[in-house]
């Protein structure tokens, strides 16, 4: 019978939110699980979500390793271990459970370390290492120049903020403006709160599509 295999897939960033990266992690991690005669079961994507910043709570990533402790799954299948940890307490947390259960199926496509195995747990520890200085040293850098950016009073990148156009962050949405003024508008008339939060939700979803406005009404972010 083929081990029942899951597909972690994971980007950091999705700024279109179109899922391409995932979704190409994931076809080559299906054909790996074919190479070694695995049934790839349950694909746990992780899209536009980091795996460096601590206080990230990465919704599938915790989904599969519960799974995979429950036996739900008989082993991992990912494009390269950075995908699945850049914090080496992450990578720990899943290399108890491989103690747990040391019969686990482990692959990556770019790489061949298997943490089920000493040797492949001293390999992986080495690599998260490094991949977590990377992320640090890469997060200095770019702080620092957004740093000089704003002391510049220059545009620091990033999707547009509502209101402004994607083309040219510099320049006024028409669409998004017009939905603005008639919220302030709104407000200014002291109109019922939950009213005109759905008006609200309705002008921006008019001007720039659903996934422009938030699905809260406050951020803690």
């Amino acid at each position: 019978m083929a081990r029942r295999v899951g597909i972690y897939t994971r980007i950091s960033r999705d700024d279109e939110g179109d899922a391409l990266g995932v979704a190409r992690q994931q076809q080559d991690c299906e054909r790996l699980a074919d190479l070694r005669s695995w049934q790839a079961v349950k694909v746990y994507e992780d899209n536009d979500v980091s795996a460096f910043k601590r206080n990230v709570v990465r919704d599938e990533f915790e989904l599969m390793l519960k799974d995979l402790r429950a036996g739900l799954i008989d082993g991992i299948v990912a494009y390269d271990l950075d995908r699945l940890a850049r914090q080496p307490r992450d990578l720990e947390r899943l290399i108890e459970i491989y103690d747990e259960r040391p019969r686990l199926e482990f692959a990556t496509v770019t790489n061949d370390v298997n943490i089920g195995t000493p040797d492949g747990r001293t390999m992986a520890r080495i690599m998260v290492a490094f991949a977590n200085k990377s992320s640090h040293d890469a997060s200095r850098r770019i702080k620092r120049k957004h740093l000089e950016l704003a002391q510049q009073g220059k545009d620091s990148g990033g999707p547009a903020p509502y209101g402004w156009r994607k083309d040219d962050r510099t320049k006024v949405d028409p669409h998004a403006a017009k939905a603005i003024r008639e919220a302030q508008r709104e407000i200014l008339a002291a109109s019922e709160p939950s009213a005109r939060g759905g008006r609200n939700r309705a002008w921006a979803t008019r001007a720039r599509g659903p996934s422009a406005w938030p699905t809260t009404t406050s951020s803690t972010s």
